[in-house]
């Protein structure tokens, strides 16, 4: 009887109520240690989390600036353009240019190969006038009179003849003087536009090279960020395998709390059944002296009688 409860069966064998008490604190020590464990794990993961989120805000940031940069490069890239399209306008206009400036070219040489006279100007007017002067100046017969006049006639048509196409080859010179002024204004808006297109797609590339910078380290920070959070998620299992110890010792703490229960719930019916057997006893010793009558009931015996009613 004593066996019965004093142990108790768990497993395989038997436990004493003291064995159980000692394994359930130790229990609660191992619950310490995982505790302990688990929550430096949580504190590390936590510990993660805030580097992890630190680095993703940096890549954002980053990323901002390299948007901007972007931004900025496009707008750098429209410039090019737009100088790009006007030096090929400025071309086609110099093209245009030229052509009429050859055109005008060849109309003066023209009218300079076309001369009626090869015999320069001065000479015709110095012929002429020493016509005149002979003519006024000296007796001659009337033939050699005749002879001069015709000289003097066809030496002042030449003359307004070569007047003529000089004032046409001026003309023409005048025209290629402003047509080559505007070739040459047109060829310095051609530089400048050059030149800004050089400018500009310096810029644009400038921005450009800052862009690619600038997404390569959000990249980076994005791939040290991944690296936290795959070492954080490696983390909390080791957090979440440590709970689940936690839990499974308190499973098996209140596997033994139940046993210690019944223990003392078996120790207490084996003492209330030793109780009553007992009384059960005296009850009989004073129902056989109230019978008898001959010997004196005490008063316990008496206290059972009158219990169960039998006085």
């Amino acid at each position: 009887m004593s066996d019965n409860r004093s142990h108790i069966a768990l497993g395989s064998g038997l436990l004493s109520f003291v064995e159980l008490q000692v394994q359930i604190a130790n229990l609660y020590t191992l619950v310490n240690e995982h505790r302990k464990k688990r929550d430096q794990y949580n504190e590390k993961t936590r510990e993660l989390m805030r580097e992890s989120k630190q680095l993703r805000e940096e890549r954002v940031k980053f990323i901002e600036q390299a948007k901007n940069e972007q931004k900025k490069r496009d707008e750098m890239n429209s410039k090019v353009r737009e100088y790009k399209e006007q030096r090929k306008e400025l071309n086609e206009e110099i093209k245009k240019a030229r052509e009429r400036l050859n055109e005008l070219k060849q109309g003066r040489n023209e009218l300079e190969d076309n001369n009626p006279s090869k015999i320069p100007t001065k000479r015709l007017m110095r012929e002429l006038k020493d016509s005149e002067w002979i003519i006024q100046t000296t007796v001659m017969s009337l033939d050699k009179e005749r002879e001069l006049v015709n000289k003097i006639a066809k030496l002042e048509a030449q003359l307004e003849e070569k007047t003529t196409a000089q004032n046409k080859i001026n003309e023409f010179q005048s025209k290629i003087i402003e047509e080559a002024a505007s070739l040459g204004a047109i060829k310095a808006k051609l530089d400048q536009s050059h030149q800004k297109v050089i400018d500009y797609a310096k810029k644009a590339q400038e921005h450009h090279d800052q862009m690619e910078k600038l997404f390569s380290k959000a990249k980076e920070f994005e791939k040290r960020a991944d690296e936290l959070y795959k070492q954080f998620l490696e983390v909390k299992k080791l957090a979440d395998d440590e709970h689940q110890k936690v839990v499974k010792i308190y499973e098996k703490i209140d596997i033994l709390k139940k046993e210690i229960n019944d223990l003392k719930k078996s120790e207490e019916e084996e003492k209330q059944r030793r109780i009553d057997v007992k009384l059960e006893e005296k009850e009989k010793v004073a129902v056989q002296k109230l019978k008898e009558k001959r010997k004196k009931l005490t008063m316990e015996e008496f206290r059972i009688l009158v219990e169960k009613g039998l006085i």
